[in-house]
């Protein structure tokens, strides 16, 4: 029926669009985790340099 159609199409548009928040938390972690890492490197960078006279 036409009822059980609908009921369905919206619980897979639900489930997907739960999965597509999901995958855009994930990449928002990442993000912040490669940012981190950057973050890190250039600091660790900056302190080699400064061993070193200009």
């Amino acid at each position: 029926s036409l009822q059980n159609y609908i009921l369905s199409s919206t619980a897979e548009e639900d489930e997907t669009r739960r999965k597509s928040s999901r995958n855009s938390e994930t990449e928002r972690v990442e993000g912040i985790k490669t940012q981190k890492a950057d973050g890190r490197m250039e600091k660790q960078q900056e302190e080699e340099d400064s061993h070193w006279p200009k």
